[in-house]
């Protein structure tokens, strides 16, 4: 019992005092931790860290709790969360919309959940990392005024069986050059030599290629493997 002490602390917000529980001890092993004021302080001017393979904060009136495992923050039973200071909300899951400052000019993350990320008008919008990935579990959907995707190794589109991936532009350019494809005037694609037939390979890993306007779509030997 040497590391447990009881104070009497001033409550600015109650205007009361109220009866604190010190731990002396540099760390304490405890199971489970009732705080009746809802508050856990850590020592003046130190760190308060809570370790545990699981650690549950919750609260008995509302049955909300904050869950931290494996490296993963999750809320629970929660029909809201809201990140504020004394005067306004900065943040709200039923208002969803997160203004970035103007003077920040870059994010760090390793994941983004969200259903739109947008520029501000007449600003770019970079994406610079070492490995991207976008899944949308409805679609995904881009729009811009110019749209550069430029990768060290590969670029990959995917979509399920029924799906369906469509580009609607003026302009389309594919390969290490800006290499543009021009359309033939002939439906068929049999008349004009000048232009270029896309093709795709039938496969577990789809491929785009293109040949002549007048020649069927004959992929070069092991490009389609």
């Amino acid at each position: 019992m040497k590391h447990l002490q009881f104070h009497n602390r001033y409550h600015p917000e109650t205007n009361k005092e109220d009866v604190v529980l010190k731990f002396s001890a540099n760390e304490i092993h405890l199971g489970k931790v009732i705080a009746k004021s809802g508050i856990v302080y850590g020592g003046t001017g130190n760190d308060l860290a809570i370790v545990g393979s699981r650690v549950i904060i919750s609260a008995t009136s509302t049955q909300s709790r904050l869950v931290l495992q494996d490296g993963i923050c999750r809320f629970e039973n929660s029909n809201q969360f809201i990140v504020k200071n004394a005067v306004r909300p900065y943040f709200s899951a039923q208002h969803p919309l997160f203004r970035i400052d103007k003077k920040i000019k870059k994010i760090s993350t390793a994941q983004i959940i969200t259903d739109k990320i947008r520029s501000p008008i007449n600003d770019n919008l970079y994406v610079d990392v070492t490995n991207l990935g976008l899944r949308g579990n409805e679609g995904i959907h881009f729009e811009a005024k110019r749209m550069n995707l430029t990768a060290g190794n590969d670029i990959s589109l995917a979509t399920t069986i029924d799906g369906l991936i469509m580009f609607s532009t003026k302009k389309l350019y594919f390969g290490n050059n800006l290499k543009k494809l021009p359309l033939s005037s002939s439906p068929s694609l049999t008349a004009s030599t000048d232009a270029l037939r896309v093709c795709v390979c039938v496969s577990s890993k789809p491929k785009l290629f293109t040949v002549a306007g007048n020649k069927p779509c004959l992929a070069p030997q092991g490009f389609c493997s």
